[in-house]
């Protein structure tokens, strides 16, 4: 998956600055104050590595646990980047954005001077149309505020312009953000091989600008 720049995408940078810059005590670990990163990356690996060792796996077998990932590969990086998700079930992940800041899919394909301002979080309704859940007030909800610090729904932009800064693809008519909404309802489980994703199938969907419908959402 390739990695997009905070800066390119667009969108709100407190979670990615707060993990940047967040520390803690390492207590009984002993490492003393260390950054989240690094705490992280102590508390996952070391237990993948104490399981490798308990089970006596080979190099091959280790990475092939690992999903194929290259054993030199960072497993936790404090870096202002996200990568791309796979589309797979996207219509039932509502609302979108890392900060969810963004009610439906319909308001993820639009410019962001037509997305909602505020909405309701926490109902079970689901809008197949626009494809989220009901965003009208609900008791014991959740009152959601892009004002909010953290909450910008800034960026990600299907707008007309030069890419980055936080559009990364050209406006889509209505007619064509439902068309687009169709196709992702439609996506089915990925495949992979040991050499990843079988490209021009229904797993085409991991890459950030996919030749087919430009979406890495």
């Amino acid at each position: 998956m390739k990695d997009l720049q905070q800066s390119f995408v667009g969108t709100d940078p407190h979670e990615t600055s707060d993990f940047i810059h967040r520390a803690a005590d390492s207590g009984n670990l002993g490492k003393g104050r260390v950054s989240a990163a690094a705490g992280l990356d102590l508390v996952t690996n070391g237990i993948v590595s104490k399981y490798f060792e308990k089970m006596k796996m080979t190099p091959e077998q280790q990475i092939e646990w690992r999903g194929g990932r290259d054993p030199g590969d960072p497993l936790v990086r404090a870096e202002p980047i996200y990568k791309a998700r796979p589309l797979t079930g996207i219509w039932a992940v509502s609302p979108y954005l890392h900060n969810g800041s963004i009610p439906n899919l319909y308001a993820l394909l639009s410019p962001q001077g037509e997305r909602p301002d505020t909405f309701w979080t926490g109902s079970k309704e689901f809008d197949p149309v626009k494809v989220g859940h009901d965003t009208s007030e609900l008791k014991g909800g959740y009152f959601y505020n892009v004002k909010n610090p953290g909450n910008d729904n800034h960026g990600h932009e299907f707008k007309d312009g030069p890419k980055g800064n936080g559009v990364v693809v050209p406006a889509r008519s209505p007619d064509d953000r439902y068309a687009m909404i169709e196709y992702l309802k439609s996506l089915k489980a990925q495949t992979c091989n040991s050499k990843g994703f079988s490209h021009g199938t229904s797993s085409c969907i991991r890459c950030f600008g996919c030749a087919k419908c430009g979406l890495g959402l």
